[in-house]
């Protein structure tokens, strides 16, 4: 939940309290990089977004929870950082902790 609101905040470029399309395109853009096109999850995702014309936060969220490809590269990247910065057993502590 948190990487997904994280998201939201980062791509919300005019700070409107929701994402429109071009938001999105961009977003999808730059986590995908040039391999975007490629990609069929990233294909489909703009395509189930092109009916929409802006997400609220919640909306935001709430699809990206349910499309996980949405923001699929940036979930690899965590969990390789939490791999090389000490490892799943010492963020599960810290998540457990913040809980």
């Amino acid at each position: 939940e948190g990487l997904r609101n994280f998201a939201f905040s980062i791509y919300d470029l005019d700070d409107s309290g929701s994402i429109d399309r071009f938001e999105v395109e961009a977003m999808v853009h730059e986590l995908y990089g040039s391999q975007w096109r490629r990609s069929r999850l990233a294909r489909q995702t703009l395509k189930e977004l092109a009916s929409k014309k802006q997400l609220s936060r919640a909306e935001f969220v709430d699809f990206a929870r349910t499309h996980p490809a949405l923001l699929f590269p940036a979930f690899q990247l965590q969990g390789s950082l939490r791999t090389a910065l000490g490892g799943a057993r010492m963020w599960a502590s810290i998540a457990e902790t913040r809980a």
